[in-house]
């Protein structure tokens, strides 16, 4: 049914254009002519179109300023960067963003990954965790994994900020944050449609119409829908996995009563339908929960990357739904105070989650994890809700010598998460536990930060952020097998409470100092932040109430140094930034065998300290004319400084953790993008005038471990290259484009999450990255 409603949205909107087709700009008459109307349309920015970088504005501090001037790393993907790299979904920006990586969900869920920034995020998608990285859609924060890769929809701007954002930012965000920002109603009447078809039976489109409906208000509906065969294949059942059939559906409404107040009132819905990621497994050792003989290794070292066995219908299917309101009021000047601005965000959001994974990866029903109606695991799906409200004001004094901002932020969730957990122990024993957990928390937040220009030339920021947390979880356990018993409950509370800092210095070289050096603008700063991250209660995989122990808060003291620069006269930008953290408290989740019960638990435990530094570089350059070059490296080193009590992957034995990497967190990102833009201005009719874009994106990264280093090659992934390519031609004022892609051309064989099972069953559950996709591209645009 979504499918169809997808289509049919798609054909309305089609409709839409082919109906107001006569209402577009007549061909240009000229080269020139064509350069300036895409231009004059936004299409190509006046500097892009000769050949100078574009000034890009960003909100990382609450405000409006320009990329080059804020005194953070932030990485910044407008419309055209979102284009030209073929990003079509949230995750697949980490090849374009120094140190952003991120771990696919272990339930096979495809859409629920945990991004890591610097090394610091999580590895549950499980509700009782919070995100280590904020994701953020027009201010609205996304408060659980699931449903966090969204599809790239009508999207204007995503700012990835690394680093602490722990005085700002709606919730705190110990490594760092997303944020996506739409495209809102414009008073113009515009639209816009997609298809993408490619190889293993992909179809992709998007469609957008913006209405006027008088001078005042304007909306805007946009609609994106993927279907795609997948790339796993389950022998046993003789049918495709790592597939995906959704639908994403976003619409707004702006009304401006007044020149000075602005009211967004936006509402989205997703649905994700899979049937799983297709895990494959890579035997290790029988563990202490493995059946006896060679069937079960056997069995496991059937499966490669791409092929594996499961007698398991698995399946994993999201919604997501909600509707948020900003208003924003430019209030005028009151006392010393310039520019008043004042800003609400509202939201209320909801969704449900039902899965069931096969956990060995083989045929042999050892264990499955579950959480759907219907069957021997019927217990629902996940389902929750959160509502949050945030209020800002901004505002200028001292000639705008001095900028502020100030808030208040409120945040509260109700989440039910009942988990059936099946295994067959030692290969003839039966059991299986229903868990159920109730969560329900609230957040609320005072932050204030200033920043004052002392000098033309340097710039202090200060600012804090008081936070309280409260996390409440009433769980319970349920045994089904092999005795149907009583369902025994416990709850638990508890609340965390965090000054979270920052400071900043930025100092920028006046112009007459530049000389006949090649600077066209330099800026040094130095950065201090501290993050924090509330603790909560091990409830999610367990057979045992004694299992559901807290662990504690963990905080995060960051200092960065960093340097951003335009050269050449606006023909190259350079920005630079070092950091140093000290991290204490980590929260470490690993998976145990519980002797008393004589099954496994997952429990998070807190690593003493830890550090981490390293090294990021962007740049984006127009060399020649028309060639345009974009990159960047990210160098980091984590190290735990003390963890006496971790629990070894290999065998369960309590080993000390001191000296060793943070998982999922690779030493060396780079990658390295170039654009050639090619006019197309003789031989060809007036409306086919245009530009030929090929483009090719080179990515790499080293090796990277998913789990403790005594598991060996098991768990951790090689370095390894990407390579991407396109052709496009833009051609009647840029209205219309095709294009070829290709992604991993080189067909390079990677996994992005290994869940280490060695210390009971004896394996490792691989799921492994897309092999070589390749497809073609048509749009079109009006307005």
């Amino acid at each position: 049914m979504l499918r169809f409603i997808g289509v049919f949205a798609s054909l309305g909107l089609v409709a839409c254009l082919a109906f107001v087709s006569d209402a577009r700009a007549q061909p240009a008459d000229s080269a020139a002519e064509l350069e300036a109307s895409q231009v004059e349309a936004g299409v190509v920015p006046a500097k892009r179109a000769d050949g100078r970088v574009e000034e890009i504005v960003v909100s990382a501090r609450k405000r409006d300023e320009l990329l080059e001037d804020t005194p953070l790393a932030v990485s910044a993907l407008g419309v055209e960067s979102l284009r030209d790299n073929d990003i079509t979904r949230l995750d697949e920006i980490r090849s374009l963003v120094p140190n952003l990586n991120f771990q696919q969900s272990p339930a096979g869920i495809d859409n629920a990954a945990q991004f890591r920034i610097r090394g610091i995020g999580t590895t549950r998608i499980a509700a009782a965790f919070d995100p280590g990285v904020g994701v953020y859609v027009d201010g609205v924060y996304l408060p659980r994994s699931v449903s966090s890769i969204m599809g790239v929809v009508d999207v204007q701007q995503v700012e990835v900020l690394r680093g602490p954002q722990g005085t700002l930012f709606g919730k705190n965000s110990i490594g760092g944050a997303i944020n996506v920002t739409t495209v809102k109603p414009q008073p113009e009447l515009e639209g816009f449609f997609q298809v993408r078809p490619g190889n293993l039976g992909l179809i992709e489109t998007r469609a957008m119409i913006n209405t006027p409906i008088s001078d005042r208000i304007s909306t805007r509906f946009s609609v994106g829908t993927a279907n795609f065969g997948g790339f796993t294949y389950n022998a046993y059942r003789d049918e495709e996995t790592s597939d995906r059939d959704s639908v994403s559906l976003l619409g707004s409404i702006r009304w401006e009563p007044t020149d000075s107040l602005t009211l967004d009132l936006s509402g989205n819905f997703s649905r994700d339908r899979t049937h799983g990621l297709g895990g494959s497994c890579y035997f290790v050792q029988s563990g202490p929960l493995a059946p006896p003989g060679d069937e079960w290794p056997d069995a496991c070292r059937k499966d490669t990357a791409f092929v594996y066995e499961s007698e398991l219908l698995q399946i994993a299917d999201q919604k997501s739904y909600g509707v948020w309101g900003v208003a924003e009021w430019q209030a005028g000047d009151a006392w010393v105070f310039d520019d008043i601005a004042l800003k609400s965000i509202t939201s209320w959001r909801s969704g449900g989650t039902r899965f069931r994974s096969d956990v060995d990866g083989t045929a042999l029903p050892l264990i499955k994890i579950a959480s759907i109606e219907g069957g021997p695991t019927d217990v629902g799906p996940i389902s929750g809700w959160s509502l949050m409200q945030e209020g800002q004001v901004n505002a200028t004094a001292w000639d705008g010598r001095v900028n502020l901002v100030a808030g208040v932020f409120g945040f509260w969730e109700t989440t039910d998460q009942p988990t059936t957990t099946t295994g067959l122990i030692a290969g003839t024993v039966p059991q299986s536990t229903t868990t159920f957990s109730r969560l329900d928390n609230y957040d609320w937040a005072l932050f204030g930060q200033g920043s004052v220009d002392v000098f033309d030339w340097m710039s202090v920021t200060l600012g804090l952020r008081y936070t309280t947390e409260k996390k409440g979880n009433d769980f319970g356990i349920k045994p089904v097998l092999p005795v149907p018993s009583a369902e025994q409950s416990r709850p638990s509370s508890a609340k965390f409470e965090a000054w979270t800092p920052t400071a900043s210095l930025a100092l920028t070289l006046p112009q007459d100092l530049m000389g006949d050096l090649p600077l066209d603008h330099l800026m040094g700063y130095f950065t201090y932040a501290q993050g924090f991250r509330g603790g909560g209660f091990n409830a999610v995989l367990t057979s045992n109430l004694d299992t559901l122990t807290p662990f504690d808060p963990e905080t995060l003291d960051s200092f960065e140094v960093g340097v951003k620069s335009i050269l050449f006269e606006d023909r190259l930008t350079l920005n630079l930034a070092g950091f140093l953290y000290n991290y204490d408290d980590i929260q470490v989740t690993s998976t145990e065998y519980d002797e008393s019960t004589d099954s496994l638990a997952q429990l998070t435990r807190n690593a003493a300290e830890g550090t981490g530094r390293g090294f990021e570089a962007e740049f984006r350059a127009f060399p020649i004319p028309g060639l345009i070059a974009n990159g960047s490296v990210g160098l980091l080193f984590t190290e735990y400084g003390s963890f006496t009590d971790a629990v070894s992957d290999l065998d369960g034995q309590t080993i000390d953790r001191a000296g060793e990497s943070f998982n999922n967190s690779p030493e060396l990102q780079t990658n390295l993008g170039l654009m050639m833009i090619l006019p197309v201005q003789k031989g060809v009719p007036d409306w086919l005038m245009g530009y030929l874009t090929p483009r090719v994106d080179w990515y790499y990264q080293s090796s990277v471990q998913f789990a403790g280093p005594e598991l060996g090659p098991a768990a951790t992934q090689a370095g390894y290259n990407l390579l991407h390519a396109r052709l496009a031609y833009s051609f009647d004022s840029d209205r219309a484009q095709i294009s070829l892609w290709g992604r991993n051309l080189t067909n390079e064989t990677y996994f992005i999450n290994a869940q280490p099972l060695v210390s009971t069953f004896g394996h490792v559950l691989r799921t492994y990255g897309p092999p070589r996709t390749w497809g073609a591209e048509l749009s079109y645009r009006f307005g």
